[in-house]
This record gives structure tokens, sequence and C-alpha cells, in this order.
């Protein structure tokens, strides 16, 4: 079913549904490093095989859509690319920069993404917004284009997570470099074991606290219809 103006739409972000990604991504990767290390693996191989933990999330989800979603496939080819730049270098600690460096690079689109167009919050919150159904977003392509509180409200999302994305990648950056190897090796779990819950919860608290600006936009879309009818 298509939904309409008076259709009571989600206005609160839940976090429970990144639980699979904070477990799959994070903390089963730096489990496996640490047990490939306790059986006596070199670092890279270590380091390899703590990456490949996230492929069975991807590979769910490809059997789930049918494809992979952008930040899938950028996960996969920052593996492949990492794990193939570092067997050739045999430099171990390629690996663990590259862990920080995507959160920069991220912080950084996510900001240049307010500068026109749709945030980047527009289009990871998409389809918890329109339940998984693609008929459903040219609904939210017109409260975007319809409701000043809605682009608002995800802007200043987009500029938290810009935030929040480069604070953890410097923090990364900084402990890579600066670290011995077998502590570096850590970083790119631990570090983002504390952002990623800042981040969802941040994001849960402004979605709460703001409802994302979707009822004030349907409000003004609604009455926009009830003038344009007179």
């Amino acid at each position: 079913m298509t939904m309409t103006v008076g259709t009571p739409p989600p206005d609160r972000i839940r976090p429970a549904a990144a639980a699979g990604l904070l477990l799959g991504d994070l903390i089963a990767p730096a489990a496996i490093y640490y047990a490939a290390r306790a059986l006596g693996a070199p670092v890279v191989l270590a380091l390899i095989l703590g990456g490949l933990a996230c492929l069975p999330r991807q590979v769910a989800e490809l059997a789930r859509r049918g494809r992979l979603d952008g930040l899938g496939t950028a996960v996969l080819v920052a593996f492949a690319l990492s794990g193939l730049l570092s067997l050739l270098s045999g430099d171990a600690r390629v690996l663990i920069v590259k862990d920080a460096v995507w959160p920069l690079a991220a912080g950084v689109a996510a900001a240049g993404s307010c500068l026109r167009g749709k945030p980047v919050t527009f289009f990871m919150l998409r389809p918890m917004l329109t339940q998984g159904r693609p008929e459903n977003r040219p609904f939210w392509d017109q409260v975007w284009a319809r409701g000043s509180a809605f682009r608002r409200c995800l802007r200043v999302l987009a500029i938290g997570w810009s935030v929040i994305l480069l604070s953890t990648g410097a923090v990364e950056l900084l402990l890579a470099v600066s670290l011995p190897l077998n502590a570096a090796a850590a970083v790119p779990a631990v570090v983002p074991v504390i952002a990623v819950p800042v981040l969802l919860g941040g994001t849960a608290l402004y979605g709460q606290r703001t409802g994302l600006g979707i009822r004030r936009s349907l409000e003004a879309m609604s009455q926009q219809a009830t003038g344009g009818a007179r």
C-alpha cells in the first residue's frame, strides 16, 4: 500500500536495527584477529581474517535484497584493495591506517552532502522511512521537496554525523601510527565500539526530540494541499 500524507510516519530512530552492524563489523573482526594471533597466525593474515568477518552480513543482504547497498560495496572493496596492498607491500599497518581513513572520508562526505541536494542522512534513513518499499520513495521525495523542517533536521543530523566521524577517524589515525603494531591492530575495533554507540545514540535522541521534522512537514503539506483545493 502506498503511503499517503495522512499515514502516520515513523518519527523516531531505533538503534536496535544497527546491532547486527556493531556485532558483525566491529566485535567479530577483533575477536577473530586475536584468536588467529593466539594460534600463531602472522599479523597480516590475522588482519585479513578479521576483515573477512564482515562478509556474512553482506552476503545475507545480497541474498535478501538481490543487491549490495553502497556502504556494503565500499566495505568489501576497501578490504579487498587494502588486503592486496598489504600483502604486496608486506606492511600490516596499511590495513590499520585504512580503517582510520574511511571515517575521515565519510565525515567529509557527510558534511559536503549538505551543500547541495539531499544529505547522506536522507539516503541512509530512507529504508526505514519507506519501510523498505520502493513504491514509497516518491512520497518521501515530496516530503523532502515541500517540508522545510524535514530538510533542516536531516542536514543538522548530517553535520552531527560528520563531527563524530571526523573525530573518530582522527583518533584512529593518531593511534594507528603511534602505537606498536600489535596494539594498533586493535584500534579499528576498539575506537568504533565507543564511536558507533555515540553516533546511534545521538541519532536516536535527536530523532525522538525533533521527529526529524516529519510531522511538521506533513502538516505543512496538508495545509498547502487544502489551500490549493480552495
